[in-house]
């Protein structure tokens, strides 16, 4: 009897908000890559990416309302916060969510010389311990420098086959 393993990829929080967000053609590569990989990847993503998602919602959020000459009362916010609560539990819905112990927080200190950026080196460390394939992003700064394949959400699509 021969088991089949899926491949595993952990999507960074650059794809998710860019899906969330709709970011012109970034939005439209991110939908492509999460439709062609849902079913056929184990997709992940770090609880610490969710919160990311949140915060990062939260804010540009607020943000679009005050340049277009809202204000950010109580109403508002409530709304803001209902997208946010939403996209998150899409993410969720759509990902296995790992988290980042000790034993990770240990190897992001080893990889310091690869990527200064702790953040970037915990997310690698993470998907070294889940036994990721690659992680899937839009950050140059991943994808130049690091022991796990990253790769850009159409460039995965070709890699994998989806």
């Amino acid at each position: 009897m021969s088991i089949v393993v899926k491949k595993g990829i952990l999507v960074d929080e650059s794809v998710w908000l860019a899906l969330c967000l709709d970011l012109n053609e970034r939005g439209e590569e991110a939908y492509q890559f999460l439709t062609a990989a849902t079913g056929k990847v184990n997709l992940y993503v770090t609880a610490t990416c969710l919160q990311d998602v949140w915060n990062d919602l939260c804010h540009v959020l607020r943000h679009v309302v005050t340049v277009e000459g809202g204000v950010v009362d109580d109403r508002i916010e409530a709304l803001i916060a209902s997208i946010a609560w939403d996209s998150v539990a899409f993410v969720r819905d759509a990902a296995t969510v790992i988290t980042a112990g000790p034993v990770e927080a240990e190897r992001a200190e080893m990889l310091k010389d690869l990527q200064a950026d702790y953040r970037e080196a915990l997310l690698v460390a993470t998907a070294e311990a889940c036994r990721a394939s690659c992680i899937v992003t839009f950050e140059d700064s991943l994808r130049d420098c690091l022991p796990v394949k990253c790769l850009k959400p159409l460039d995965a699509v070709r890699a994998f086959g989806l």
